[in-house]
């Protein structure tokens, strides 16, 4: 079973995954008005409030996807990022699913509840900061996680045979 579960007082302490360009990137001004769109370089879904699906396509793997500040009210928000993104930021997201075709260089979840994360592909870095209810699943192998000031995390591999997803 590849099952981990990281609790605030014993984080599993990896190496940290980098720092990105946008990882402290400000949000467009909006209004009350939800994105999902992509600007110099980064693909933002934000203040999204609906139960719905949204859909990522960022036009390159050079392009990070920021969520942030979405919440899933009955149901679950469900964001599907198409293709693979540099790095992949979740962070003030309430009861929700994202699910990434790959991050090449880091993904980082923060100040997030209840919120699943699914990483079809290479997942090098993963830092997980003040969440609660989190759940990571991924098809790599061993990837780097750190997480600090959490409850309730886990993280599950899975290893990918014959077009079926297969948990160890």
């Amino acid at each position: 079973d590849h099952t981990r579960s990281a609790a605030a007082t014993h984080p599993r302490e990896v190496a940290s995954p980098p720092a990105s360009r946008s990882d402290h990137r400000p949000a467009p001004r909006s209004g009350d008005k939800a994105i999902n769109e992509e600007m110099d370089g980064v693909w933002f879904v934000y203040g999204c409030s609906q139960d719905e699906i949204l859909h990522a396509n960022p036009s390159s793997s050079r392009v990070d996807v920021i969520v942030r500040r979405c919440k899933g009210s009955g149901q679950r928000v469900f964001v599907h990022s198409h293709m693979a993104c540099s790095s992949l930021f979740v962070q003030k997201t309430l009861n929700g699913v994202v699910l990434c075709d790959a991050a090449v260089e880091s993904v980082i979840i923060a100040d997030c509840e209840k919120v699943d994360v699914i990483i079809g592909g290479t997942c090098p870095n993963v830092l997980i900061e003040r969440c609660r209810g989190v759940r990571l699943i991924t098809t790599a192998a061993s990837p780097n996680v750190k997480s600090d000031g959490c409850e309730d995390v886990s993280l599950t591999t899975c290893r990918v045979q014959k077009d079926a997803a297969f948990v160890d």
